[in-house]
């Protein structure tokens, strides 16, 4: 089999199983495959590919197909310039979070030493994306879950050991002060929403989804647990699903957060929700 049938066969197989990007997955799956770069692929496409590469390939495409996520099958998804380690047991990192690490940065700018904290971590994709482009912040990742652990030392130590990690649960209260920055991406997906998704989402971990009944069960607990350890004049910037605006603000409200707004992605669709803490009153 050659490159070019190989870029066929995959694109035939995965276009039959429904994945909407499968010219893109193909060449992704082709990259893996071969260690070529698309350059390198579209000026290979009469080199015909090794028995071995022609076994992973198939296997690939025959898991793809039953719609395995192509992120663990390559063990590796790219975030904010960064190549990040992932497989089963961690959320995958998706481009609608980038706009959570914008608006986290464009707080930093003119912060120094800045302390922040990323909520709900997983493979770490907030905190070293801040990490990398804030150099004189302190950045620490809270994560709950060992397998996500896993992928999130491996990243951090890929990136230079430059976030503290801190296993802990959101409800935990851990005696480290203040924070000038804490960000969040917390499972907001409702209970019940959660068998209608595409099938890829079927193999995340649940916990990293599943925001309870209204998909607002870990906003209230941010309020209660989190909002408090924000230093006067600190912000809390967390990525909210569609249409939760409204009641993410609200809560926000509640908690006597100030200057309450929210960032849209580029898909238009309302995704971050940001406050900023008041100064103690004399």
């Amino acid at each position: 089999m050659t490159i070019f049938q190989a870029y066929q066969y995959a694109k035939t197989a995965l276009q039959s199983a429904g994945i909407e990007d499968y010219a893109f997955e193909s060449r992704q799956i082709l990259r893996f495959v071969t260690g070529y770069t698309s350059s390198q692929i579209l000026q290979s496409y009469d080199s015909q590919l090794l028995e071995a590469q022609e076994d992973v390939l198939v296997d690939l495409i025959r898991r793809r197909y039953q719609r395995y996520p192509l992120q663990y099958l390559l063990g590796f998804w790219s975030f904010f310039g960064l190549e990040l380690s992932v497989g089963e047991g961690v959320l995958i990192p998706r481009s609608d979070t980038e706009t959570l690490v914008e608006t986290a940065l464009e707080f930093l700018q003119g912060t120094k030493c800045a302390r922040v904290i990323d909520l709900c971590a997983g493979c770490g994709c907030v905190a070293l994306a801040i990490a990398q482009n804030a150099p004189d912040a302190e950045v620490t990742a809270l994560e709950k879950y060992p397998q996500a652990l896993r992928f999130l030392r491996r990243n951090v130590e890929t990136y230079g050991n430059r976030v503290r990690i801190l296993q802990a649960d959101l409800a935990d209260k851990p005696a480290d002060g203040e924070y000038d920055l804490i960000t969040c991406n917390p499972p907001y997906i409702p209970t019940d929403e959660l068998h209608h998704l595409q099938p890829e989402i079927g193999f995340e971990p649940e916990s990293a989804l599943n925001g309870g009944k209204d998909g607002l069960d870990f906003y209230r607990l941010l309020c209660k647990v989190w909002v408090p350890r924000l230093r006067p004049g600190g912000r809390i910037v967390v990525e909210i699903g569609q249409g939760q605006d409204a009641d993410v603000k609200a809560l926000f409200a509640q908690a006597g957060l100030q200057q309450i707004a929210h960032r849209d992605d580029l898909s238009g669709i309302h995704r971050v929700i940001y406050g900023t803490a008041s100064a103690p009153k004399h």
